[in-house]
């Protein structure tokens, strides 16, 4: 993991958006590499903030083993929707007439769900904190001064561009978190109640 790419995006994502999207432009890193040193720490924070949340804070009066599931549950859901939305993304955005490949799919999926990341990272440990989330919209922008600097759309398609990819992001995360939460529920009262 390169700390050093994941600080330098975010702060450079959050504080200079337009100037940080022209440096990953130019640097033009893989899908992979965005996956591993700016997803994947995220996701894992989000994910242990989850566990931590519900085993310390949420008097569920269930077993450790509940915010062990928590935790994992909260884990897949999030590679599932970021890996989703940018694979159907770049499917929808050919019909937009738009280039957008798989990679630069990734590139604006993964930028523009960080600020839901960081804002996750408070609220799941710290339930009273749901309140920050709001901050997340931030994310809208990210997506929009992305899609502008990497694939330069149609200036009549921008705005279909990121109806869709919200359409898909809120999607995927809706229908992933009630299936997989049935699934997780299942095997926590079969196993190890």
């Amino acid at each position: 993991m390169n700390f050093r790419f994941l600080a330098g995006t975010i702060y450079g994502l959050i504080l200079n958006t337009e100037e940080e999207w022209e440096k990953i432009r130019s640097e033009n890193h893989t899908a992979g590499f965005f996956s591993r040193n700016l997803v994947f720490p995220l996701v894992l924070m989000a994910s242990v903030s989850s566990f931590l949340g519900s085993i310390l804070f949420i008097d569920t009066g269930l077993s450790a083993s509940y915010a062990v599931l928590t935790g994992i549950r909260y884990f897949i859901l999030l590679y599932i929707t970021i890996y989703g939305t940018a694979l159907i993304f770049s499917k929808a955005a050919k019909s937009f007439n738009t280039d957008c490949d798989r990679d630069l799919s990734f590139k604006l999926a993964a930028g523009s769900i960080m600020p839901l990341l960081l804002c996750q990272i408070v609220s799941l440990l710290f339930e009273s904190f749901i309140f920050v989330n709001v901050l997340a919209f931030y994310g809208l922008y990210i997506f929009w001064a992305g899609l502008v600097t990497l694939s330069k759309p149609p200036s009549d398609k921008k705005i279909h561009l990121l109806a869709a990819e919200t359409a898909i992001f809120l999607l995927l995360f809706v229908a992933g978190n009630k299936i997989i939460t049935m699934l997780f529920d299942k095997i926590y009262y079969t196993f190890l109640s």
